[in-house]
């Protein structure tokens, strides 16, 4: 869980747009790890996280591009349900608002990577940090101190004693 940059970027909403966008990010050697768009009928916004953001900035802005970095909050979660539940619950209670958000999960290591645009970001990656920080300590602790199960013991054999004919 951290704190990192975020792009926005406004555009036209015509075909060639999304294009021209990762153009520049491939001529530029960025590589974008997580990306949203949504559009309306004329322009179209969208918002990713890439591996270099400054020099993204740069590279967009010379061709006239209009862009507006943000912090976001990123998340690396287990995939399982309700996990999201528990992290937008857990800000709720500490009066946090989750202005939007967008992730996805990786089926072969079965984690979640959500990225949060919150009303305070420093605020909500330390509720989340706390949650989940005492969530671990606690499972590690009771795997710790469970006793491995009794074996069973095998029935006893009858003896039996033969007489001598």
């Amino acid at each position: 869980m951290r704190i990192i940059r975020q792009l926005t970027i406004f555009l036209e909403n015509q075909p060639g747009m999304m294009a021209k966008i990762c153009t520049i990010m491939k001529k530029s050697d960025i590589n974008i790890l997580a990306f949203t768009i949504f559009g309306t009928v004329d322009h179209g916004v969208l918002r990713m996280i890439v591996n270099n953001p400054v020099p993204a900035l740069h590279a967009l802005g010379r061709v006239g591009i209009l862009v507006i970095d943000s912090d976001v909050i990123e998340i690396a979660a287990e995939n399982r349900p309700g996990i999201l539940e528990e992290i937008t619950s857990a800000l709720s209670k500490a009066r946090v608002n989750v202005d939007y958000g967008y992730g996805s999960t990786n089926e072969k290591d079965g984690e979640h990577r959500f990225y949060l645009q919150v009303s305070d970001s420093k605020k909500a990656l330390l509720v989340i940090k706390n949650k989940f920080l005492k969530k671990t300590k606690s499972v590690r602790k009771a795997k710790a101190t469970k006793k491995p199960p009794a074996k069973k013991k095998a029935p006893a054999r009858k003896k039996t004693v033969r007489k001598k004919k």
